[in-house]
């Protein structure tokens, strides 16, 4: 089945209108409204995925211009899955559903599964070769990629996180965020114990929201209005550049020059997207999108579900 409806591609090029931002940018306005929004995006070498509140899969081919829907997954309760954490690997994509559902969606076409819920809702969603991590009001619980029996990690509570959001992997370990008390934390893979990588007096309710694993290094928006980084197996934080100050980041993403995030005042809110070079500089605005939302890497593109009518795409 293919889609007809819209996606903002390159300077807009299928029916939107660009204007310059201050520092040379393009201003991404919002597209007619033809497409159900988009919640979760992730790419890997030759496509991009992406789920709308209708619980569609879509797929396209870089950088965007031909979706595809993939599979629906069923909604019983017509109140919409809300599709939020997304992971992949060579076999499926994997998706923290709002319902609480972590569906397993075969690429190669065959029927998705439901490998786990949480009950309260799940966020974050990160795959290892031999597990399937998920954060929701559980706390931090694991699954194996196949399917079978969970495995309650990190829990939630006054021992625990206070809610666990954002999660990525690398090969030897685990990173998420609790964006209720301001911290990031690391999980060794094999299991050991949670430790806390950082932590910061909350000044506003949007920090340590997102984390992201790239190239030995794990990524984050710290409470502090910065956005920092750390070897994925031991060090300090690092600060790679200033956010602006009491922003939400929910999206943040590393290529091998520069880092980038989309950013907001408040929710639900016109949002910037921005980069900053990871060699250090001041960052800049790339383009404006509905609302902030979850960012993933194309071979020259920013592509953003940001929960307005299409899937915005932005060069780089």
């Amino acid at each position: 089945m293919r889609h007809q409806g819209c996606l903002a591609l390159a300077l807009c090029a299928l029916g939107c209108s660009p204007s310059p931002l201050a520092n040379g940018g393009s201003d991404m306005a919002t597209c007619e409204d033809r497409t159900l929004p988009p919640y979760g995006v992730v790419t890997d070498d030759r496509n991009v995925y992406w789920g709308t509140v209708d619980g569609t899969i879509w797929r396209s081919t870089h950088p965007g211009s031909d979706p595809q829907a993939l599979v629906r997954l069923p909604d019983p309760s017509m109140g919409g899955l809300f599709l939020r954490g997304m992971d992949l690997d060579a076999q499926a994509l994997y998706v923290a559903a709002g319902t609480g559902d972590i569906w397993r969606v075969p690429l190669d076409g065959a029927p998705p599964t439901v490998l786990a819920n949480d009950p309260g809702g799940a966020e974050g969603v990160a795959v290892t070769p031999d597990y399937v991590y998920f954060t929701g009001d559980d706390g931090l619980v694991r699954v194996p990629a196949t399917g079978g029996d969970t495995l309650l990690v990190v829990p939630a509570g006054p021992t625990g996180v206070g809610c666990a959001g954002s999660a990525a992997a690398s090969p030897s370990y685990l990173y998420f965020v609790d964006f209720c008390y301001g911290a990031l934390y690391r999980e060794p893979i094999p299991l050991g114990s949670a430790a806390v990588v950082d932590r910061a007096p909350m000044q506003f309710s949007g920090s340590h929201q997102v984390v992201t694993v790239a190239a030995g290094y794990a990524y984050w928006h710290s409470s502090d209005a910065t956005i920092k980084r750390t070897p994925v197996s031991f060090g300090p934080p690092v600060t790679v550049t200033t956010t602006s100050p009491n922003v939400y980041v929910q999206g943040i993403a590393v290529d091998a020059d520069a880092v980038y995030w989309i950013e907001s005042n408040s929710y639900p809110s016109t949002a910037t997207l921005r980069r900053a070079p990871l060699s250090g500089g001041a960052a800049e605005s790339l383009a404006t999108v509905a609302h902030e939302g979850a960012i993933a890497l194309g071979p020259s593109v920013v592509y953003i579900a940001d929960g307005s009518h299409c899937l915005t795409v932005v060069p780089r």
